[in-house]
């Protein structure tokens, strides 16, 4: 649960502006970020809802968690592409520690990526596939079985709000 002066807003498809790797390198990064969950001030909540786009975070920093949509069925072939906008977000935000997740719809990967001190590389971490399994009982009726969507839910929250600081002891994260 959110405290009572703070708000998060949900927005879709954010453009990663061009962004260069490195001083060194002549290699850009873009692409898109499918949804950006905010937490920030009621002030700041109903500005970044009138002006939704990437930069304006910069303005207030608020707490922020991407989330990338895998494109193919399995989500581990998406990852590098997610880890690179998430990098970009990053880079053009003046952030440390970033936290997202990418998925399909049905399974979900955490990421997190912690950039160096000059934002020009970073390093991530991305946790195992978490896949809520389901069956079907003896009258047809689908069964969810472990882990339970609201294992999802519960991990989204708490990283929506912790999304830029490193993992803590309280954080769920099992690494690959």
């Amino acid at each position: 649960m959110l405290p009572p002066n703070q708000r998060m807003v949900l927005n879709m498809e954010h453009v990663v502006p061009a962004t260069t790797i490195s001083p060194s390198s002549l290699s850009t990064l873009s692409g898109f970020v499918d949804y950006t969950a905010i937490v920030a001030s009621q002030r700041a909540a109903d500005f970044f809802l009138a002006y939704p786009h990437i930069h304006v975070l910069k303005m207030y920093m608020p707490s922020i968690f991407f989330v990338i949509e895998a494109k193919l069925l399995n989500p581990w072939e998406h990852v590098p592409q997610a880890v690179c906008e998430m990098y970009a977000c990053g880079k053009l935000l003046h952030k440390k520690v970033l936290r997202g997740a990418l998925t399909n719809g049905r399974d979900w990967i955490f990421l997190l990526i912690k950039l160096n001190d000059d934002y020009d590389g970073a390093s991530y971490k991305q946790s195992v596939v978490v896949e809520p399994g389901t069956t079907k009982n003896l009258d047809g009726q689908p069964v969810i079985l472990e882990p339970w969507p609201d294992l999802i839910a519960t991990s989204l929250s708490h990283w929506i709000e912790n999304s830029s600081v490193d993992l803590g002891s309280d954080d769920w994260f099992e690494s690959v």
